[in-house]
């Protein structure tokens, strides 16, 4: 099966199920051999020690920290603190395997982890910060999965908020609000992305990048970065068609004139090899 068409396809559900396989086909790009069913797999084995938790009078406080318990304390899984730039940390399988993460990894995990034992919950994506939302008998919770699965308050989210962006002004309420399976995919990919180019691994950012555009095709933002990408690895061309692409796509951009520079001076390049 195609990483990305199955990626692409999966991006269009709202279920926890085709999160989490979304989320290790993400990685299977990395990683070939990854046996897709194994992952989930082991999430359902999870989900079902969860389920044994969990009684139908628990509120969502205490249903979303029976789940955080198992995941967290008798499972060990963490925020990799030591070493959050390590790719690995994006990798679900990886993740699964030596119970580290980031947060976004961590919360799709809980996620996973928690409707499986018929918990509701879904990601919340807090400026430079992931969290989940819990819900249970019409009222819900956020909480932290890089922290434990810490339960928050909305001062708490304020204050991670404020870590992540500092003098950014007050906490918008729309940021508490559950984020696409879309969303997560194209955020997870973003952290990639990040990461490969602070790595200086070009052909890893690219990757990335294309996998954003296919799930993201008006995010003109990623179509100018791909090109920059493209550029990089010497795809010169097709860095070319994205540049033209994104100048006639957004003529006004405030970079506009930046990328036309590069733009032009591509072509020259190119042209001298004629």
């Amino acid at each position: 099966m195609d990483p990305r068409s199955r990626l692409v396809a999966l991006a269009k559900t709202a279920d926890a199920h085709s999160l989490a396989e979304g989320a290790l086909w993400i990685a299977a790009e990395a990683h070939p051999d990854l046996d897709v069913p194994r992952g989930l797999a082991r999430l359902d084995a999870f989900g079902h020690r969860a389920a044994e938790r969990l009684t139908p009078d628990m509120d969502v406080d205490r249903a979303a920290s029976a789940v955080a318990r198992l995941l967290f304390e008798e499972e060990s899984f963490r925020g990799n603190v030591e070493d959050y730039y390590d790719p690995r940390n994006s990798f679900l399988d990886d993740v699964l395997e030596r119970r580290l993460g980031i947060p976004i990894t961590l919360a799709v995990v809980y996620v996973a982890v928690a409707a499986r034992a018929g918990l509701v919950a879904a990601g919340v994506g807090l400026p430079g910060h992931f969290v989940v939302r819990a819900e249970r008998h019409g009222r819900h919770r956020l909480l932290d999965p890089f922290h434990g699965g810490a339960l928050l308050d909305r001062a708490e989210c304020q204050a991670l908020v404020a870590r992540a962006r500092p003098g950014g002004g007050p906490l918008d309420p729309r940021w508490l609000e559950p984020v696409t399976t879309r969303q997560i995919f194209v955020r997870m990919l973003a952290n990639l992305k990040a990461t490969y180019s602070a790595l200086g691994d070009w052909p890893c950012a690219l990757g990335a990048s294309e996998r954003i555009v296919l799930l993201a095709p008006d995010a003109l933002e990623e179509l100018r970065d791909r090109g920059t990408l493209r550029a990089r690895v010497g795809q010169s061309v097709a860095a070319v068609r994205d540049w033209e692409a994104y100048l006639e796509r957004a003529p006004g951009a405030s970079d506009a004139s930046v990328v036309k520079g590069r733009l032009q001076a591509l072509r020259r390049v190119l042209a001298s090899l004629n």
